[in-house]
């Protein structure tokens, strides 16, 4: 039987996913060959991840052992877009590896209710009345 599957090769790739006001968890995965690359010492067992905002300004910047895959990241608790970059350090410094998707970062509630849901006794209605 032929198979007529269409191969996509697979790249460096890094995903960024808001958890919450401030926090967001970055995933990353490498090409085969980048992989064997970065075992055969070509490039640093380690990369940089940094974080930005729509207006470009770095947000975050931290090192992070190349085969963690993935990482939750701090920045100031704003609304706004974001996006990451990846980077691994060769004999000619860090060179860019994968941009993520944009990502948007949820705004700070204002107020905190303290009864937040309403439980089922409160919506319970009486009959007959």
């Amino acid at each position: 039987m032929e198979n007529n599957a269409i191969r996509i090769p697979h790249e460096n790739k890094i995903g960024l996913m808001p958890v919450r006001p401030g926090v967001f968890f970055v995933l990353w995965d490498f090409s085969p060959v980048r992989m064997r690359r970065i075992r055969e010492g070509e490039f640093s067992e380690e990369i940089k991840l940094k974080l930005f905002n729509e207006d470009n300004k770095v947000c975050f910047e931290g090192l992070f052992p190349w085969n963690r895959y993935g990482a939750y990241i701090s920045h100031e608790p704003r609304a706004g877009r974001y996006y990451a970059v990846l980077y691994v350090e060769g004999e000619d410094g860090w060179i860019t590896l994968s941009e993520s998707n944009m990502s948007l970062s949820p705004a700070l509630s204002g107020s905190v209710n303290e009864r937040s849901y309403a439980s089922m006794e409160f919506h319970r209605k009486k009959v007959g009345t």
